[in-house]
């Protein structure tokens, strides 16, 4: 009998790297934006990414270089007004995701 050949395995369905996500612009245009997270696990920052895509917010990612190795910040906005950043906070943490508030 001839040597059974392996059966190739199903890829798995994965979350896209930060690499391929939106990326912050550079420079940031003024308005009211909420940091969502920094994370040192970059499946976190992605799976954090993902979350906030789908609830339709406007997300972005960057990667940021620090003593302790390469962490992915996540952001959401701009938004023009205060209030409506307070009002995307109310669904960030719905989801919860930690969200604070700052402006450029």
């Amino acid at each position: 009998m001839p040597p059974a050949t392996p059966k190739p395995e199903a890829a798995s369905p994965s979350l896209p790297s930060v690499a391929t996500q939106n990326t912050s612009p550079l420079p940031l245009a003024k308005g009211y934006y909420i940091n969502v997270g920094l994370f040192a696990v970059p499946s976190n920052g992605s799976n954090a990414y993902r979350k906030l895509e789908v609830a339709g917010l406007p997300v972005f990612s960057d990667g940021l270089q620090t003593r302790k190795g390469l962490l992915t910040r996540v952001r959401v906005g701009p938004f023009p007004t205060r209030a409506q950043a307070n009002a995307a906070v109310k669904k960030i943490q719905s989801l919860k995701l930690d969200a604070a508030v700052f402006q450029l």
